[in-house]
């Protein structure tokens, strides 16, 4: 089945594969989420720059008001 063996890593990166894809599916915009986690793999953007960012996109398209409120 696999031509390498697998080892404990394959297995942590396939639980953190995982652990994304539940965030994705969860955020309150897939779309945006995963343009901001892409621009952070390519080094266009620093995490923290994303975050902000990507709540001031939630912000304009009316999805986090409530969660704003909530700070």
């Amino acid at each position: 089945m696999f031509d390498t063996p697998v080892t404990k890593d394959h297995l942590w990166d396939g639980v953190w594969v995982a652990q994304f894809g539940h965030k994705i599916n969860l955020s309150e915009h897939p779309p945006t989420f995963i343009e901001f986690l892409r621009r952070i793999v390519d080094a266009e953007i620093k995490p923290a720059d994303a975050g902000r960012d990507y709540h001031g996109v939630l912000q304009r398209l009316g999805r986090f008001e409530e969660a704003a409120d909530a700070l």
